[in-house]
């Protein structure tokens, strides 16, 4: 399989994004012939790979809407928050609890690009570009500082993300901290 990297590199329509080809599995227009080629590898090699994008989806929507419904919780950090869809994050939080803010975390090109015009006129929200493997450069972002207040509760999401995330780079350390 064709490797999908992302680190100081520009929109390649040549090269695969996963967060194209998750929104190719979605039904998405955001994608380009390249990530619907691996796309249909998904597909055809698992079989369940679109069912399974999209329970993933509802699976965030539902949670989401549970934290914002029934917990005092309204700061909501979204790590390889991928591509803008319907019902992302700020929507199903905002409208449960309209003061509800959002830090959108990414490093692909394309989903900072959409993250940041779509949120352009919602001052609860921001994208900020740093990798996951990362939490210290997350949690000081000054655009997460500038929403996110850490003296009270957070939830963070970790949606379809971890699986991408090597052993050695510590995937249950990314977890422990955002715990602790």
């Amino acid at each position: 399989m064709v490797a999908m990297t992302y680190e100081g590199s520009s929109i390649d329509p040549a090269r695969p994004s996963i967060a194209r080809v998750y929104d190719y599995l979605l039904g998405g227009k955001d994608n380009y012939a390249v990530d619907r080629e691996i796309g249909d590898v998904f597909k055809r090699d698992l079989p369940g790979s679109v069912a399974i994008a999209f329970a993933n989806r509802a699976a965030l929507t539902r949670a989401v809407r549970e934290i914002a419904k029934t917990t005092g919780i309204r700061q909501f950090i979204d790590l390889g928050s991928g591509l803008p869809t319907a019902d992302n994050v700020h929507q199903v939080a905002q409208r449960h609890a309209p003061e509800s803010r959002v830090v959108y975390v990414d490093i692909d090109p394309q989903v900072l690009v959409h993250g940041r015009a779509l949120l352009e006129n919602n001052d609860r929200t921001r994208v900020v570009a740093v990798d996951v493997r990362n939490p210290e450069g997350i949690r000081t972002h000054p655009d997460t500082l500038e929403i996110i207040d850490f003296t009270r509760p957070v939830a963070v999401i970790l949606s379809a993300i971890l699986h991408h995330v090597n052993d050695d780079e510590d995937p249950a350390g990314i977890v422990r901290y955002w715990r602790d």
